[in-house]
């Protein structure tokens, strides 16, 4: 039989297909509920997915976890759109709060947090999420996720903020203009996206102590108003899942250690946690 698991993001989805002892990645755009209605979604999946998995079989089960599919109706949004690309299969949607969990932990408890393009964090008793302070979103929260870091570089930059080196180093690296920043920001579909694109110039200047302080503040937040909102948080190990916690473990922790959170895993993706909690590795 045929599995589908997908982790999907802000930014773009990770699937990976598995038949007998075959395993195939696959990247795709995101499909985040809040920014595609289900038949940009399907129309994304037919564009992208499809093709990749044109000579194999179909599948027969589809696990998805996404972003912004905490509701009922978002839910239901991206299972019409999957529907529609596979008929047959069994699809089951869940938002990636829990897939994180799931990938993290297994049936055991902890802390299970995401620092990707966007940023969420909660409390898992093994099952269930039972506690899950709210993150707000893009333009309300997310501290310390990529789409954060990006928008509150660029609005640094902007200001004439940022040290001589790195002001004129970011400018040679993307020329940015005000009007394009502010097109992007308030009429483009995907803001998020936009500004998370950003991120790869902290990680090039990631020892920089400008960048360190500013990623620290970032992730101080986090944890000021997130994962330490979850009732008795310094009693649990705490796990990562995202791009953002991969690739800056080291203000990460920095920061966990401030506010004596034990930080004991950080994986890059919870793809690998997924296959193992499914049965299917």
């Amino acid at each position: 039989m045929a599995i589908l698991i997908a982790d999907s993001g802000g930014t773009k989805t990770d699937w990976v297909y598995v038949h007998d002892a075959q395993q195939i990645k696959i990247k795709t755009p995101g499909l985040h509920p809040f920014y595609m209605d289900s038949t940009a979604m399907q129309q994304t999946i037919e564009a992208t997915l499809l093709p990749a998995l044109e000579p194999l079989p179909s599948p027969a089960a589809i696990f998805f976890y996404g972003a912004g599919c905490s509701s009922q109706e978002k839910k239901l949004q991206v299972t019409k759109a999957l529907a529609a690309a596979f008929p047959k299969a069994h699809i089951e949607v869940e938002h990636d709060m829990l897939g994180a969990a799931r990938a993290l932990w297994g049936h055991r408890q902890g802390i299970a947090a995401i620092l990707g393009t966007g940023a969420n964090v909660c409390f898992y008793d093994g099952q269930f999420i039972t506690n899950n302070p709210p993150s707000l979103g893009f333009w309300l929260g997310d501290e310390g996720s990529g789409a954060y870091l990006g928008r509150e570089w660029v609005k640094h930059y902007l200001h004439g903020m940022l040290p001589n080196a790195l002001q004129e180093a970011f400018r040679m690296q993307y020329a940015l203009r005000l009007d394009d920043v502010l097109q992007a920001a308030y009429h483009s579909a995907y803001p998020n996206r936009y500004f998370a694109q950003f991120v790869p110039f902290l990680k090039e200047y990631c020892t920089d102590e400008y960048v360190v302080a500013f990623l620290r503040h970032a992730f101080d937040l986090f944890f000021e108003r997130y994962l330490c909102k979850i009732e008795d948080y310094y009693l649990y190990p705490a796990a990562f899942t995202g791009s953002v916690a991969f690739h800056f473990q080291e203000p990460l922790l920095a920061s966990a250690q401030s506010f004596d959170v034990q930080v004991v895993r950080i994986e890059q993706s919870p793809l690998s946690g997924l296959l193992k909690y499914h049965g299917v590795v």
